[in-house]
């Protein structure tokens, strides 16, 4: 034989080697998990059995929570308020009810979404009895005189001797509010549906209903006292007045305020009307059972086959 043709029957170099094996692993490799599981698969079972397991631990630990919901939208007095401080043409009306519109594109029912979540509704929201309590998930520790989370995690640092207080000042349940009450907004009409979870469902449904009252009774109150208190000042005017043409402009503004004031009703909504009453959904919102156990079932089948990949590579070496 040459030492051509022996150099072509030599061996493979390593690079070359190295190459083919990657490239065998890379495209097998799905193949050796499925087969490695199969082999071990009573190991890859009691790995699927202890993850279900944990799964289940943690539904049975984790506090059930339910959703309440509430639809809402703007009334047709706010949208006539709206309306008439657009049409109006003076610059008194709408400086007059500047500080409650803010900007001519805040209306009513924008300032109602704020009002929702604002220090003052949650310093309120706090005067009702286990309201928060409820919402928030927490207990009184009557041994440490403190309101403590009710969750695994709350367990865990009273073991390792950490703080477990949990903060119920009016400007954490605020903070609690912007992040757990949802305003979805759809996107033909608008309606806004509100939905807010807590421990008791009652308690969800009663914290919705208090805080579309409250928020909606604030911004009535404060539109009525500035409209009444203009409405005083111009009458005031009126009387020392003597100019015909200034006489009948202020007139104008007068029954402008008039006007609004007729359309703040006391016993009806004024920035956003309920369309129904507070409804709670009959399934709990969380734990999600069913997720829950499908993720444990898939890490359990993922660590399972590992393990058992593991397990046959080093066999094999």
């Amino acid at each position: 034989m040459s030492v051509a043709g022996e150099h072509l029957l030599g061996p493979v170099p390593k690079t070359a080697e190295v190459t083919v094996i990657e490239n065998r692993t890379d495209a097998t490799i799905a193949q050796d998990l499925i087969a490695s599981g199969w082999r071990h698969r009573w190991l890859v079972a009691l790995v699927v059995l202890v993850a279900l397991a944990l799964g289940v631990a943690w539904i049975l630990v984790s506090p059930t929570r339910y959703t309440s919901r509430l639809v809402v939208m703007p009334t047709e007095a706010s949208q006539q308020l709206s309306d008439l401080l657009r049409n109006a043409g003076s610059s008194m009306i709408a400086s007059s009810l500047g500080g409650l519109t803010g900007t001519e594109q805040i209306t009513y029912f924008d300032r109602f979404s704020k009002q929702l979540t604002a220090v003052s509704t949650a310093a309120a929201l706090k005067d009702h009895p286990n309201l928060v309590e409820s919402l928030m998930g927490l207990r009184w520790n009557d041994e440490l005189k403190i309101w403590e989370g009710d969750s695994v995690l709350t367990q865990v640092k009273a073991a390792l001797g950490l703080d477990t207080s949990a903060d119920t000042s009016a400007q954490a349940v605020a903070e609690f509010l912007r992040r757990n009450l949802i305003q979805e907004q759809d996107r033909n009409s608008p309606i806004t549906t509100l939905s807010l979870d807590a421990t008791d469902a009652e308690v969800a449904r009663q914290t919705l209903g208090y805080l579309h009252q409250y928020s909606d009774d604030q911004i009535k109150q404060a539109i009525y006292q500035q409209t009444q208190s203009k409405l005083e000042y111009l009458q005031r005017r009126l009387q020392s007045v003597t100019v015909n043409d200034y006489r009948q402009t202020l007139i104008g503004l007068i029954l402008d305020q008039e006007k609004i004031l007729m359309l703040i009703q006391p016993n009806l909504p004024f920035a956003a009307e309920a369309l129904e009453k507070p409804e709670i959904l009959i399934e709990p919102s969380s734990p999600k059972k069913g997720r829950i156990l499908v993720v444990a079932l898939l890490l359990g089948l993922l660590i399972g086959g590992a393990i058992a990949y593991r397990l046959d590579r080093k066999r094999r070496r």
